[in-house]
Parts: structure tokens; C-alpha cells; sequence
């Protein structure tokens, strides 16, 4: 038969401090019958009023003595932290033979007395039997309203490739997914921003992508290459190009427009048709054209239908 034995009932006698496992308690079930063996503080529960010869009498209800007791993770192995009891929260104590040392754990769920607390689970991921778990060889879950943070981290000691980092963090408003390989997705939701800085490269598969703004920036340090049996560019407005050198290759160019505009030399090396053109304006040109001739432009030439004021 075990020595360790279920001692009591208690009653928490006031919050749990955060960072401790251990608390006051008071054993409904032993104390009232107890001599004082145990120690710690009297705990005032109460104060009642009599009448004796019409004089009010107040007295204090007196629960005696509290233990000392610290927690026991029963069930819950791989809880890390013990729960952020209230006062006046139901425990149970454990004792181990007649020693003074005592344990507890909770035994109901009491929502209307437990308030803000710090959970953690913590998943071993240590395949040495020498080696101590740590956060750096465990895989852990961490629910903090203390500190308005939700935390899973995975670790990378039995062979991963990476760890990872999800992070919320509720005071600021942010998500954060995040390896050890220098890849972080984060989402600010204060600032409606969502930033990805990936290492190497980034692939999206999708029939259609939709992308609606009132700006869009590519920056590219190298180049950027887009690959299509089709583009269509719609700019109602204006469109610029702005580059040092501007090279089009098609089996056939069309372009439609009331006046075009050639500011600077200009050379022409294929053939040159214009079936209705008139050359007639030729000064209203900004940059040079050398050498027109009826035959030629440089080392294209000319086939044209009317062609006046040229020498």
C-alpha cells in the first residue's frame, strides 16, 4: 500500500504568486480537528455580530491553521506550469506518509473565481536519456494573458530541419511565423501590413492571381521576367517607360495613335512603307534625320505613294 496518500480537500487562502508553484492552503477536511501541528498563518474568514443584553458583539470566524503545499502536475506531465489559482479556489492536497510535505493540484473547473493566468505544455523532443529537457530540446505551447502572448516553438535537436516560431502577440496585434533558416512572415494588423522576408524564393500555383491597390511596387536588384502567351496593359491615364536602353522583338508591331513623337536621333534599319505619307514637315522633327533621299533613310529604305520636298 502506497504512503502517498490524498490528504484533503483545501481552500486556496489567497492568489498564487506567478512565478511560484506553491501556495497557501486551508484542509477543510483535517484542520478543524487538528492541535496546531500545523503551521503558517490563521486565515480570517469571516466576521459575525451577536446581540448579548442588546450590545452588539462582533467576533472573527477563525479557520485556524493553512499548509504550505506545492504543486503536483497530477495527470498533467507535461504541463510546465502550475495553474494561477484564485483565492478561494478548490484544491486537492496530497501528503506522503507523515512527513510535513504537502501537494496540490486542482480538482474543479471554477470560472467565476480564476482570472488571469500563464499556461505552458512542453513536449519532449530529447532522444538522449542524459541529456535534461530544455526549451531548446522540447517542443512547447505557451498561452499568456499575463503577458497577451500566444507562443508555439518547435525545435530542431533530433534532427529537424529548422525550428519554428509562431508567434502572437495580442498586445501589439501581431502574427509572426518564423524559422531559424532567416524566413519571417508577419502580419500587423494595427498597421493592415503584411511583410514576408523569405530566403531564397517564393512560388505561388493558382489558376488566377488577383491583385487590387491603388499602388503596386516591384523592386528587383537584378531583373524581373514575366512569361506568357499573353499581356495586356490597360493605363488609362499615362504609361512610362524609363530606361537606358529599350529593345522590342515581334514578329509584328502595331502602334495607333493621333501624333507620336520621336525626341532624339533616330536610325532606321529595316524597311520604312508609308502609302500615304507626306514628308513635308520634315523640320517640325526634334533630333536629326540624315541623308532621306527617295531611296533611302540611312540603311533602310523607302517605299512610299506621295513623298514631296525631298531633294
Amino acid at each position: 500500500m502506497t504512503s502517498f496518500e490524498i490528504y484533503s480537500i483545501g481552500i486556496v487562502t489567497k492568489a498564487k504568486e506567478r512565478n511560484s508553484n506553491e501556495i497557501d492552503v486551508y484542509p477543510v477536511e483535517i484542520l478543524p480537528l487538528a492541535e496546531g501541528d500545523l503551521t503558517l498563518e490563521d486565515v480570517v474568514t469571516g466576521k459575525t455580530s451577536i446581540k448579548v443584553d442588546g450590545v452588539d458583539i462582533e467576533s472573527e470566524a477563525v479557520r485556524q491553521k493553512t499548509v504550505r503545499a506545492k504543486w503536483l502536475p497530477f495527470g498533467v506531465s507535461n504541463r510546465a506550469t502550475p495553474p494561477d489559482v484564485m483565492q478561494n479556489e478548490t484544491v486537492i492536497l496530497f501528503r506522503y506518509a507523515d512527513t510535513g510535505n504537502y501537494y496540490w493540484t486542482t480538482i474543479f473547473s471554477e470560472p467565476t473565481i480564476r482570472r488571469v493566468e500563464t499556461v505552458v505544455y512542453v513536449y519532449g523532443n530529447e532522444p538522449k536519456p542524459d541529456k535534461i529537457l530544455s526549451k531548446d530540446n522540447t517542443h512547447w505551447f505557451m498561452v499568456s494573458a499575463h503577458d497577451k502572448m500566444v507562443w508555439l516553438h518547435t525545435s530542431n535537436n533530433n534532427e529537424e530541419a529548422c525550428t519554428y516560431d509562431i508567434r502572437l502577440n495580442l498586445k501589439e496585434g501581431s502574427l509572426t511565423v518564423a524559422d531559424n533558416l532567416s524566413n519571417t512572415i508577419t502580419l500587423k494588423s494595427v498597421d493592415g501590413h503584411l511583410q514576408a522576408d523569405i530566403r531564397e524564393k517564393v512560388t505561388v500555383n493558382t489558376p488566377i492571381i488577383e491583385t487590387n491597390g491603388s499602388s503596386v511596387t516591384i523592386n528587383a536588384k537584378d531583373d524581373v521576367t514575366v512569361n506568357t502567351d499573353k499581356a495586356v496593359i490597360n493605363a488609362n491615364v499615362s504609361a512610362d517607360v524609363k530606361t537606358k536602353t529599350f529593345t522590342v522583338e515581334a514578329d509584328s508591331s502595331t502602334i495607333k495613335s493621333p501624333a507620336i513623337t520621336l525626341d532624339g536621333d533616330t536610325n532606321i534599319t529595316g524597311s520604312l512603307t508609308a502609302p500615304t505619307a507626306n514628308l513635308t514637315d520634315l523640320s517640325t522633327s526634334t533630333g536629326n534625320i540624315d541623308n532621306v533621299t527617295s531611296s533611302s533613310i540611312n540603311t533602310g529604305s523607302i517605299t512610299a505613294g506621295t513623298y514631296n520636298n525631298l531633294p
